[in-house]
């Protein structure tokens, strides 16, 4: 049996489009203080728009020979610990990402287990494994994302103070929104009104757009900032009055929101930390530009398989709640089985035990430098923007002069 080590991970990297380009992405300055790639070769003109750590087919985490971490995981499932097998497979079950938002992502909905199940076996070129995808957003800089449906309530106020909005909606939705309905009807009826009638809003949203940046006072009471990145990146689409009739969340670093299966969300601008199970099932609603949906399977932005997926619920949970560990570090916990994270801050001139813990887990320095050791006197030096897997069971020690903090992520408890 192969001794266990902590081991170094070279990072997977997506260069979507909508990622900031060369030095200003925090991917690729991780890419570089990491020693992964040198500063010389970032290209200038590319979006450097993800890191993945793990272990998805897609772009999996490769120790320094070359081997894929998925299948050092196979070959040595002990290292995973007997639970994360028990309930996952040979497979580490979670993924972290760090992303560099430069436009607006899509508006995307991930399928639930059983639903991905489904779509997978119907249409396995469209949905590409069979793996629901809950994940958690934390923000590194400060950090905007619309999540989850707001209350009939506020959408009404919204669509009574914005003519603009309320034509969108309709005299058939606001009814619907001023009666007696459910929730749900309440917010399928807005859902429909704005994403199901293929209506062009391009009028609607210029001068919109023009009444909120002649007023300030208008512009901050109405959400001006979100809106015109929501409009500069996809002019015209429905997706821009999303934030009227979603939730939008500010985040300052290390606040965290979850989404659950079925929840509408795009992230609008920052830069995060994502940890999600490890899939990769979504589809699409909203702010897409007509190339990119070109390339995508129609399936994808299919309006029944959307509306079948769809939680009509309004959504008053997003915002994630830390609690301590036995050990004093902050931890995320979204009610999910396959991850949860652990913020681990070392201070300055100390040192931080990582305790051992029975499932594998990955660490990701966020910043700070330091040395890291184990028991068996192996020893790494960590850098910003570097990632490990450490197996089950093993447990480890950071000693850093400047401080440091590292995210360290496991199964859920």
């Amino acid at each position: 049996m192969e001794e266990k080590n902590i081991s170094r991970l070279e990072l997977g990297i997506q260069t979507y489009n909508w990622g900031k380009k060369g030095l200003d992405s925090e991917v690729s300055k991780y890419l570089i203080s990491s020693g992964q790639i040198g500063r010389e070769n970032i290209d200038a003109n590319l979006s450097y728009a993800e890191l993945w750590v793990g272990t998805h087919q897609k772009s999996p985490s490769l120790l320094s020979d070359g081997t894929p971490l998925s299948k050092f995981v196979r070959d040595h499932p002990e290292f995973l610990g007997d639970e994360c097998i028990k309930k996952f497979g040979a497979n580490l079950p979670f993924l972290l990402k760090v992303l560099s938002i430069g436009h607006p992502l899509q508006l995307q909905i991930h399928p639930t287990k059983e639903e991905a199940k489904e779509l997978h076996k119907n249409n396995p070129a469209a949905f590409l494994d069979d793996n629901h995808k809950p994940e958690m957003a934390v923000a590194l800089t400060p950090f905007t994302a619309m999540c989850g449906f707001r209350d009939p309530s506020e959408i009404l106020s919204y669509a009574l103070a914005i003519e603009e909005l309320s034509q969108a909606l309709g005299q058939a939705a606001i009814d619907v929104l001023q009666s007696q309905a459910k929730n749900e009807e309440k917010i399928k009826a807005c859902y429909d009104a704005i994403f199901k009638t293929k209506r062009d809003f391009s009028d609607l949203q210029r001068r919109l757009i023009s009444r909120l940046k002649a007023d300030d006072k208008l512009y901050k009471e109405y959400l001006g900032d979100t809106f015109e990145k929501l409009y500069n990146a996809f002019p015209g689409d429905p997706g821009c009055f999303g934030l009227y009739i979603l939730n939008v969340f500010k985040l300052i670093p290390g606040e965290a929101i979850w989404v659950p299966a079925g929840e509408i969300h795009a992230y609008v601008s920052g830069d995060c930390i994502e940890v999600l199970s490890c899939g990769d099932n979504v589809l699409f609603c909203g702010l897409v530009h007509p190339e990119d949906v070109a390339h995508f399977p129609p399936e994808l932005t299919d309006p029944e398989i959307l509306a079948d997926i769809v939680n009509f619920s309004p959504n008053t949970k997003a915002k994630v709640t830390s609690c301590k560990d036995s050990d004093g570090n902050n931890c995320l916990e979204p009610p999910v089985d396959e991850f949860r994270l652990i913020q681990m801050k070392v201070e300055p001139n100390s040192t931080k035990n990582g305790s051992s813990v029975p499932s594998g887990s990955t660490l990701f320095i966020v910043d700070g430098t330091g040395v890291m050791s184990t028991e068996n006197g192996k020893s790494h030096k960590v850098l910003p923007g570097q990632a490990f897997f450490v197996p089950a069971g093993l447990e480890f020690d950071i000693y850093s002069v400047e401080g440091a903090m590292v995210y360290r992520t496991t199964i859920g408890k």
